[in-house]
């Protein structure tokens, strides 16, 4: 990332959009996990990627939850009609791309040493005809929602925080610069040692709530909520913002603090800090997620400062 910043600085005159080189970079953690493969930020491949996600976004903004997604006979009526078809041919070509993918996989499938997820989840199907290649596309689908669009908005949110926050920008480049040296990248080794730079991406995730609101679920089960009794088969909205909010718990919910996650110079997580959720349904790639941001944020912090434009105002998060 850091020579494709430099790259782009140069050839823009000083212009970069990091938005669009965050998710490029999101992209392709998440499709060498899917598929093994990694790519130039300016291959085609990696634009079809690209493309790929912007789909899911055009969803979120103009049909999930919206009058498209509830009238679905609107999609014959202007404009929805250009929405409906924008997105329907969008989808049928990112559903391509990743059968196109699932079939070389199959083509070259070695049993005894599985590439990626596309062969681990083939290599299961044999022996559950559940596993079916449909579900296969559709599980591929799902990770590209999950583990892309979050890590990238997750990078801008932390950008301008740090553009809103010098104190805290100039205290994490420090911890950084003292403690990997002279060496040119932070490697996840450095984890430990970086307890304020844990602390700050954890506060950006509490203070700026990427994804307040998950997805609807639905109660298999009658349960007692209070004083309220909630039937079966209800679905219903959770919001990680309440929570995060609270200002009866965290004090001061409104201040951009990463101190708050530090205790005796050590970084310690906060069972109330839930940007991934909680329980059953909490995100399977958390894991992945903690380890991607903080090596992106870190290596930022390391090769860049960050300020905003003379005489501009950083953005607001809210």
């Amino acid at each position: 990332m850091k020579v494709s910043i430099n790259k782009m600085i140069e050839e823009s005159d000083g212009v970069v959009d990091l938005d669009k080189l965050f998710n490029k970079a999101a992209l392709n953690v998440v499709w060498n996990v899917t598929a093994a493969e990694r790519f130039d930020y300016d291959d085609k491949k990696m634009e079809n990627l690209y493309n790929f996600m912007e789909l899911f976004m055009l969803l979120g903004k103009h049909i999930i939850g919206k009058p498209l997604g509830i009238f679905p006979s609107l999609r014959f009526i202007p404009p929805f009609r250009g929405i409906f078809q924008q997105a329907s041919e969008g989808m049928a070509e990112s559903r391509e791309f990743i059968r196109k993918t699932i079939e070389d996989h199959e083509q070259t499938l070695d049993v005894d040493s599985p590439r990626d997820y596309i062969d681990k989840f083939l290599i299961a199907s044999r022996d559950d005809p559940t596993l079916n290649k449909d579900n296969l596309l559709f599980c591929c689908l799902d990770l590209f929602i999950g583990g892309s669009e979050t890590t990238s908005k997750s990078l801008m949110y932390a950008l301008v925080m740090m553009l809103r926050h010098p104190e805290v920008h100039d205290k994490v480049a420090e911890e950084i610069a003292r403690v990997t040296g002279q060496r040119d990248r932070v490697t996840l080794a450095d984890r430990d040692d970086l307890p304020f730079t844990e602390a700050t991406l954890n506060e950006v995730w509490r203070f700026c709530n990427v994804v307040p609101i998950p997805p609807p679920r639905k109660l298999s089960t009658p349960i007692k909520l209070g004083n309220y009794e909630i039937p079966g088969q209800t679905m219903f909205m959770t919001s990680s913002y309440s929570v995060h909010m609270d200002s009866q718990y965290w004090k001061d919910p409104e201040s951009f603090r990463p101190d708050r996650f530090l205790h005796e110079g050590k970084f310690t997580p906060d069972e109330r800090n839930i940007p991934f959720g909680i329980g059953k349904r909490r995100c399977l790639g958390e894991t992945l997620a903690r380890m991607e941001n903080f090596l992106f944020f870190a290596n930022l912090m390391k090769h860049f400062s960050f300020r905003c434009v003379e005489g501009a105002d950083p953005p607001d998060t809210r």
